[in-house]
């Protein structure tokens, strides 16, 4: 390997597909594998051709090992041949500086054949001046060839996952490489996660660092890239989970698993067919009803379908018009839970929670005081605008203020800056307001059924 930069086969350099690559080759060195990079290529050859029937289209096109010309054993022979010269600097090169890597070496054509999502001749203004394609380094053609093995197939399209911490992106590569080997030893093709959802595949790596790492204080981000790179019809999507959510998802396994274990489980949805599939908390199954038949829904089987409270957490969405109907339904979930997400998820101020707190407080009193607890929680769950919440505090500042009170309850800079600023929506106030009212509710044992109640004003 004189013509070969070692150390650059497994180095991260921050591109998901290399690293991937490069992290494939490491583990199977760590295994035991040939460190003659060559026999690590045929061996590896061996495997996509002789347990995965040559079916790498979705990664690379007209490959050695894809080309339909080559039969059997030549697609062995030509994919030796290739990184063969390769590695003695027999395909054409310039020097120049890898577009992957920032290192001046020689470098070679990255291409549909032996590239991902590399484009191809016919799109040369997606390259750099100009070029027939991007120009990388061999080690870095070396490394996609390796790519299959750390990948896995989720939604009818091939996925890579990295983190914005290498070690971790590791442990992913890890976890699809060992999948892929037991996969390739029963004469299995690539493996396919059980999910057709890629948000959930995403958390499904989220819960696998979780418990691979029992204890880490970074800040981690976790990105899917989900593609294909089939010439008819080559795409790209990436899914990220960002670290404040990662964080957030932490947080809630580890402090409050029970809780939070029941609260996302009943958020999972199969569709249309089984929509009104009722979830048992206390056996942790779904139970629905077809024709005349009862069916238990274990969480082997509902895991696989999509679930709202995932969607909304990578999709930027608030989470606490679902937490505010899973505590009007009676169950439990904690305040704490609440105010953290409110806090590092949503970007709320602790003094904006604070106040709410406090005004949950006041309403209570209040409503129990002139008995319109029902009538009260109504108004404000009819809330629809911003208007129509300002209104409803108003009354409130309104009522603590013939009451007497020496304090003020909500004064210009709470109303300016923490319940009505720019940077929070007034019905993530509204709904945080009704979360930490009913919160209240459940302390003094004060049980409400607010659908029953007339749809009636104040006057």
């Amino acid at each position: 390997m004189q013509n070969l930069d070692v150390q650059w086969l497994t180095r991260p350099v921050g591109n998901p597909f290399v690293d991937t690559g490069g992290y494939v080759i490491e583990l199977l060195w760590e295994r035991g594998y040939s460190r003659d990079i060559l026999k690590l290529i045929e061996h590896v050859a061996n495997i996509y051709v002789r347990d995965w029937k040559a079916k790498l289209n979705s990664f690379f096109h007209n490959s050695t090992i894809t080309q339909p010309a080559f039969k059997g054993e030549r697609k062995i022979d030509e994919t030796l041949k290739y990184y063969q010269s390769l590695l003695d600097d027999q395909e054409n090169y310039v020097e120049g500086y890898c577009q992957i890597t920032g290192r001046k070496t020689k470098l070679f054509p990255a291409r549909a054949e032996n590239s991902i999502l590399a484009g191809s001749y016919g799109f040369t203004n997606f390259h750099s001046v100009f070029d027939i394609g991007a120009r990388v380094s061999k080690e870095v053609l070396i490394r996609m060839f390796f790519v299959p093995l750390g990948s896995v197939a989720v939604g009818g399209r091939m996925a890579v996952v990295s983190s914005s911490v290498p070690e971790f992106t590791k442990i992913f590569v890890k976890k699809n490489l060992e999948e892929n080997l037991k996969s390739a030893g029963s004469g299995g093709g690539i493996y396919k996660l059980p999910y057709s959802s890629v948000e959930n595949a995403l958390f499904y790596y989220a819960d696998e660092l979780l418990r691979e790492q029992k204890d880490f204080d970074q800040e981690v981000s976790i990105s899917l890239y989900h593609f294909s790179s089939y010439m008819q019809s080559p795409s790209l999507s990436i899914y990220r989970l960002p670290a404040k959510v990662f964080n957030f998802y932490r947080y809630a396994n580890r402090k409050y698993p029970e809780e939070w274990r029941k609260f996302l489980h009943a958020h999972y949805k199969r569709g249309s067919k089984n929509k009104n599939a009722k979830y048992d908390s206390d056996r942790d199954k779904f139970i629905l009803q077809q024709k005349k038949q009862i069916i238990e829904v274990d969480y082997d089987e509902y895991k696989t379908w999509r679930n709202e409270v995932l969607l909304n957490l990578l999709n930027d969405k608030s989470l606490l018009g679902f937490i505010l109907e899973w505590i009007k339904s009676g169950n439990s979930f904690p305040w704490e839970l609440t105010q953290y997400y409110s806090k590092n998820v949503l970007g709320m101020k602790q003094t904006t929670v604070n106040k709410i707190k406090q005004l949950a407080g006041y309403f209570v009193d209040l409503a129990q005081k002139e008995d319109r607890v029902k009538r009260y929680l109504n108004e404000l769950s009819q809330a629809r605008s911003a208007a129509d919440l300002r209104s409803f505090l108003l009354k409130l500042v309104r009522a603590n203020y013939l009451s007497g009170s020496s304090e003020p309850l909500i004064t210009v800079e709470d109303y300016v800056n923490y319940l009505f600023a720019d940077d929070i929506g007034w019905n993530e106030v509204r709904d945080l307001l009704l979360i930490a009212i009913y919160e209240k509710l459940h302390e003094k044992e004060i049980r409400v059924d607010i659908e029953d109640v007339e749809q009636e004003q104040l006057i």
